[in-house]
C-alpha cells in the first residue's frame, strides 16, 4: 500500500537544490552563475556577516544553468519567474513540455508512480530565470490508519552541550566540532530581531571517515535544518541501508552561499521504512575543498506511523526518547522470575484465606460466649461450679459425680442427653425436674417460680435424715432462708435399702440465684 500524499516546501537557498553553476553574490556578474537574492535586501550581522532578509530567490542569465532536486513521492510543482518559456524540464531523463507560465508556476509534474524522482530545470538561452520555491508530493501516513502523523524535533544543542544522539568525529588534527556562541538573532523584514536555535558547527575534512553521524528510527521523512553561508561547500550524506532493499544512498548537497541564512534545509530523506533503523554518515564530497564548514540546528523526523498491510522487514525498531536519544530496549523477565511471582502469589492468597476461615471461626466462638456470658445462665449438669463451696472442719469438697470435662473451645452444652445420668437410682420424677431446669435455663428473660411443697415418696423414711445428721457434725449455723419464690431443693433419690453417706461429707440444699446462677452453700 502506497503512503498518502504529503506536501513539504523546499526553498530556493536549500543546500538540498544542486546549482550549477554554483550560487554566487555581491559584484559577480548576473551571467556567470545562480545568483542569490532575498525579496527584502540583506542585512549586516553583529559579525559582520551578510543575512538576507525575507524570502530568497535564485536567478540566473547563464545559458546552460542548471538546478536539480531529487526526492520520492508522485509529484513536484517549481514557483519562480522567467522572461519567456526558454527553459526545458526534465524528469527521470525524460523531457516533459513546458507548461504557460501562470501564478509564478514554472514547471508542474504530477500522477508520478510513487518512488525515487529527479527533477531538472535547464536553461539553454540567455533569458532571465529565477528559482523561489519547490513543492513536492513525498508519501506520508496510510488510508485506514488511526495514528496521527507526529514530527519530532531532535536539537544539536541540548542544555548547552552537544546533544548525545549526534556523534561528532574530529577528522582533522587541528578542527572539530564545537557549540556556535549562544545570542545569535535573525533579522526581520520590519526590523525585528529573533533569538535563533543554537548550533553546532565543525569541519567536514575528510572524504573517507564520516565527521557526523546518526541514527534514525521510526520515520518516514527527515529533514536536517541549518545554515548556509560562504564557509560551506558540497558534502555526501550516505544512507545505510538505501531504499528499496539497496545497501546504501548517497545524497550530495551544497550548503555554500554567498549570503547567510540561518535556517535551511541542508539534507533530507523521505520513503523510509518506519521500521527500519537507518544510519547517516556526513563526508566531505568528491572535488570540494578540505575547509567546508557546516552548521546544523535540528533534525526532524516525521513518523507516519506503522503500515497496515504485513510488513516485510525483518529489522525491530526503536522508539526514540524526548532527547533524541533511542531508548534501550526493555529486558523481559527470564521464566524463573515469572514462576517465582506466580508461587508468591499463589501462596500470599492461600494464606490471607487461612487468615480469613480463622478469623470468623474464632469471631463465631466469642460471639457464643458472649451470648452465654450476658444471658447468665450456666447449666448445672455437666459442667463445673466456679464458686467456692463451703469448709467445715474435717470436710473435704463434695464431689460432683455428674461432671464430664468439655474442651475449652466447646460452649457449655444443655442438653441433657449429653451427659451421663447421675446414678442408676435417679427416678423418673427427678429426671423430669432436670427437664424443667433445662426449659427454665433456656427461656428468656429469666424468672423464677416456686413449684410448690415437695410431695416425698411413700416408701420414704424419716430415720434417714436422722441417722445421717446424728453421724454428721454439728452444723453451722443455717444461714438466713431466702424466699420461697427464690429456694429450690432436689429430693434425696430413692433406693431399695439404706445408704450411708461417705464419712466427712454433707448434704447440702442446691439454692439457685437468679443473678449468680447454680452455687453450693
Amino acid at each position: 500500500m502506497d503512503p498518502l500524499p504529503y506536501n513539504i516546501t523546499i526553498y530556493s537557498q536549500s543546500a538540498a537544490i544542486l546549482y550549477d553553476p554554483s550560487r554566487i553574490g555581491g559584484d559577480i556578474q548576473l551571467g556567470s552563475g545562480w545568483d542569490v537574492m532575498y525579496t527584502y535586501g540583506t542585512a549586516n550581522t553583529s559579525t559582520g556577516a551578510q543575512q538576507g532578509v525575507g524570502d530568497s530567490y535564485l536567478q540566473t542569465t547563464r545559458f546552460a544553468a542548471s538546478m536539480s532536486l531529487t526526492w520520492v513521492g508522485t509529484a513536484a510543482y517549481v514557483y519562480g519567474n522567467s522572461t519567456n518559456s526558454s527553459y526545458t524540464i526534465d524528469v527521470d531523463g525524460s523531457k516533459i513540455d513546458t507548461p504557460v507560465l501562470e501564478n509564478s508556476l514554472l514547471a508542474s509534474v504530477t500522477s508520478l508512480p510513487y518512488g525515487n524522482h529527479t527533477i531538472t530545470l535547464s536553461h539553454p538561452g540567455t533569458d532571465l530565470l529565477a528559482i523561489r520555491y519547490v513543492v513536492l508530493t513525498i508519501g506520508i501516513g496510510y488510508e485506514g490508519s488511526s495514528f496521527r502523523v507526529r514530527i519530532r524535533s531532535v536539537p544539536a544543542v541540548l542544555d548547552g552541550q552537544a546533544n548525545r544522539f549526534f556523534r561528532f568525529v574530529k577528522t582533522a588534527p587541528v578542527t572539530g566540532w564545537a557549540l556556535v556562541p549562544d545570542g545569535e538573532e535573525e533579522i526581520l523584514p520590519d526590523g525585528r530581531q529573533r533569538p535563533v536555535a543554537r548550533s553546532m558547527a565543525g569541519t567536514i575534512a575528510s572524504k573517507t571517515d564520516p565527521s557526523l553521524v546518526f541514527n534514525v528510527t521510526n520515520s518516514s521523512a527527515f529533514f536536517l535544518r541549518g545554515g548556509v553561508d560562504g564557509s560551506g561547500g558540497p558534502n555526501v550524506a550516505t544512507l545505510r541501508p538505501g531504499l528499496n532493499g539497496a545497501p546504501s544512498k548517497a545524497t550530495v548537497f551544497n550548503n555554500l552561499s554567498p549570503i547567510l541564512d540561518y535556517d535551511q534545509v541542508l539534507y533530507w530523506e523521505s520513503g523510509l521504512d518506519r521500521n527500519q533503523n537507518y544510519t547517516v554518515e556526513i563526508r566531505s564530497a568528491e572535488g570540494s575543498s578540505s575547509s567546508n564548514m557546516m552548521s546544523f540546528h535540528t533534525l526532524d523526523i516525521i513518523d507516519e506511523g506503522p503500515n497496515p498491510e504485513p510488513s516485510q522487514s525483518n529489522t525491530s525498531s526503536a522508539a526514540i526518547g524526548p532527547t533524541g536519544e533511542p531508548e534501550p530496549d526493555r529486558p523481559e523477565l527470564p521464566a524463573g522470575s515469572v514462576a517465582g511471582i506466580t508461587v508468591g502469589v499463589v501462596l500470599a492468597v492461600i494464606i490471607i484465606t487461612i487468615s480469613a476461615l480463622w478469623w470468623l471461626r474464632r469471631r463465631r466462638r466469642n460471639r457464643t460466649l458472649g451470648v452465654a456470658e450476658a444471658s447468665g445462665i450456666t447449666p448445672f449438669a455437666g459442667t463445673k461450679s466456679d464458686y467456692p463451696r463451703q469448709k467445715g472442719s474435717g470436710q473435704r469438697p463434695k464431689e460432683n459425680l455428674n461432671h464430664e470435662t468439655e474442651s475449652e473451645d466447646t460452649p457449655p452444652s444443655l442438653s441433657l442427653e449429653s451427659n451421663p445420668p447421675p446414678s442408676a437410682s435417679v427416678t423418673h420424677r427427678a429426671l423430669a425436674h432436670l427437664r424443667r431446669l433445662r426449659s427454665f435455663a433456656t427461656s428468656a428473660p429469666i424468672r423464677e417460680t416456686d413449684a410448690g411443697p415437695v410431695t416425698l415418696p411413700p416408701e420414704y423414711d424419716h430415720s434417714w435424715a436422722a441417722n445421717a445428721n446424728a453421724n454428721a457434725p454439728t452444723p453451722a449455723p443455717a444461714p438466713a432462708p431466702a424466699q420461697a419464690s427464690t429456694i429450690r431443693a432436689l429430693p434425696i433419690p430413692p433406693s431399695t435399702g439404706p445408704v450411708p453417706l461417705p464419712p466427712n461429707y454433707k448434704v447440702e440444699p442446691i439454692h439457685w440465684d437468679q443473678s449468680k446462677g447454680p452455687s453450693a452453700r
